[in-house]
């Protein structure tokens, strides 16, 4: 059905954020934002047993609910994306918010869906003043558990997304990632939202089901038509309404070229990486799932840089043993098949909290990472002894978040040598040589860069931080976001300091932040004496194309050239007219 307000002619662009690449057109599926009305009543006192009642049935209502889901996605091998659902069921456990309503239900003698809705929108506005972006990011989910008791309580159903069109793009205000993962990759070509974050379960579930979407696109909804024609736009971040027939042909050529690219980079999987004049380069995978291995080892991965291990954490509520992580680490340790395998060691805190950790006012300069691992030696100790056993399996390295102060690294030690000691007076097997490196993400870090080279066996650079913490930029804040630079001098400077000092001691230096993983600042990287990049599994193929292209005296121009300028504009330009057409060039066939 066509929106009779417009003209046919007239495409319309609506512009959000891209979280899962890919292109797709088709008839747009609607769900409205349908705000529940929650009454209010007055109960006697006749009646509070009996709300008390409903409210312990719709509790396990929605448990049950909620654990079909987990179940179904624990069927299908996707038991990542089923530990997400792990956080609503620990909301529906929140025993000090269940007796706040059973509190007000009995001294305020009020029905329960507006004690149980009241509450929960008391403790929502309270998140939402908080300066930390992962608890504000956790709304969604107690939302979206909050509607499933409501819609319970009220006897209500939940949006339809089982009698989707057939090939369908979704449109909705917001898609809660319980109704994210019940989505069938066969009827669903894609999705698109009003609200939302790259950083959301529901965005996670989005790549992992390989579903392109769009988040943050503002009001739409009330511009579509249910059944009209729509392009989404993953890459770009884009819904195109009422798209003309020359940009529907123009988004078919896009997904062809989309495919052949991807061909041609699984092809690349087996070429050794080199420059043009033939300098040997390192392209390792970052990983956060056991899960993706495959991926990284089909397109071509020399091993893997960078293991986030705190997920394993996230989705075990932090109650994860010694030998569970063994099997985890050991699993990954085996499929690589002697890679390299660099395992970081717990990075919670920022914005990647376990419950009872309490939110900070700056949380990213806050208890985190190995400052949170030196205060828990019991938790350090067994994430170690795990490592060191799941060395025995093959070739693996460790790496320590967060290195602030020599007396940090001297305590690190400590533990790895009582892991070690302990693992001997055990006699369990374990890596009784397992380099251990230090993640390079502060300025501070890198300023000391020559120390740290004196003590770890390897270094690695943290871009993605290390800028941040520059440039005192929150990447996730739209009003300071434009000044997030990689190719501000001060970040190029602190990069050259880290290679040079890691040069003079003999050791590797590997960047495994977002900007070694795009196409010019790779480059630069490269001048700038990198040799080793850690990025996510799909864009090693395309940079070690890029990096083919270019020779190691060339990167070294331009970066020596770029260490002399004094914005980030004047660095890329250096770039992109040295380089441009080479990053631009059509893939080979």
């Amino acid at each position: 059905m066509k929106n009779m307000d417009r003209p046919d002619s007239l495409e319309v662009y609506h512009h959000g954020q891209g979280v899962s690449t890919g292109v797709a057109y088709g008839p747009a599926y609607l769900i409205t934002p349908d705000a529940l009305r929650v009454p209010r009543r007055e109960i006697s006192p006749d009646e509070v047993e009996i709300e008390l009642a409903r409210l312990h049935d719709a509790l396990a209502a929605t448990r049950a609910d909620i654990e079909r889901v987990r179940t179904a996605l624990q069927r299908a091998d996707k038991s990542d994306e089923a530990a997400i659902f792990d956080s609503h069921l620990l909301i529906l456990e929140d025993e000090a918010l269940l007796e706040s309503v059973r509190d007000r239900i009995r001294h305020d003698r009020v029905n329960v869906e507006h004690a149980f809705s009241s509450l929960v929108l008391e403790a929502v506005d309270r998140i939402e003043k908080s300066e930390n972006s992962y608890l504000r990011e956790r709304v969604r989910d107690i939302r979206d558990v909050e509607h499933r008791v409501i819609r319970f309580l009220l006897g209500q159903r939940e949006p339809a997304v089982g009698d989707l069109l057939q090939n369908a793009l979704l449109v909705a205000h917001d898609l809660p990632a319980t109704l994210t993962a019940e989505l069938d990759r066969d009827r669903i070509l894609g999705f698109a939202t009003e609200l939302g974050s790259p950083n959301s379960h529901t965005a996670i579930l989005a790549r992992s089901l390989e579903i392109p979407a769009v988040v943050d696109l503002g009001p739409v909804l009330q511009r579509l038509s249910h059944g009209e024609l729509v392009v989404l736009d993953g890459r770009e971040g884009l819904l195109i309404q009422n798209p003309s027939p020359d940009t529907l042909a123009e988004y078919e050529r896009i997904k062809a070229k989309i495919e052949r690219k991807r061909a041609e980079w699984v092809s690349l999987a087996g070429v050794p990486g080199r420059t043009a004049d033939g300098e040997p380069l390192t392209f390792l995978a970052n990983i956060e799932f056991n899960r993706e291995v495959d991926a990284a080892l089909a397109f071509g991965c020399d091993g893997i840089g960078l293991y986030r291990t705190e997920y394993l954490f996230l989705q075990g509520g932090g109650d994860v043993s010694e030998e569970e992580q063994l099997e985890v680490y050991g699993g990954i340790v085996r499929r690589m098949e002697g890679r390299p395998v660099t395992i970081r060691t717990l990075d919670l805190g920022g914005d990647k909290l376990l419950s009872g950790m309490e939110p900070e006012d700056n949380p990213f300069l806050g208890w985190r990472a190995v400052r949170y691992c030196l205060d828990r030696p019991e938790v350090f100790l067994g994430q170690m002894r795990a490592i060191l056993r799941a060395g025995a399996h093959g070739n693996v390295a460790m790496m320590i978040p967060m290195i602030t102060a020599m007396e940090e690294v001297d305590a690190v030690f400590d533990v790895l040598e009582s892991a070690r000691q302990s693992l001997r007076s055990e006699g369990l097997s374990h890596a009784e040589r397992c380099p251990v490196g230090a993640l390079v993400e502060t300025p501070g870090a890198a300023l000391m860069a020559k120390s740290l080279a004196e003590r770890f066996d390897f270094l690695s650079l943290g871009t993605n931080d290390l800028i941040q913490y520059a440039l005192a930029v929150d990447r996730g804040n739209r009003r300071v976001a434009h000044l997030y630079q990689p190719f501000h001098p001060a970040v190029l400077k602190l990069v050259r300091e880290v290679v040079d000092a890691a040069d003079a001691a003999g050791k590797q230096v590997t960047v495994c932040g977002e900007m070694g993983s795009n196409s010019r600042a790779a480059a630069l990287l490269l001048g700038l004496g990198v040799r080793s990049f850690s990025m996510v599994a799909a864009r090693i193929p395309r940079i070690k194309q890029v990096l083919g292209r270019v020779s190691l005296p060339e990167a070294q121009e331009i970066a020596a050239e770029a260490l002399e300028q004094i914005d980030s504009d004047s660095v890329k330009a250096i770039i992109e007219n040295r380089f441009g057409e080479r990053f631009h060039r059509a893939p080979s066939a």
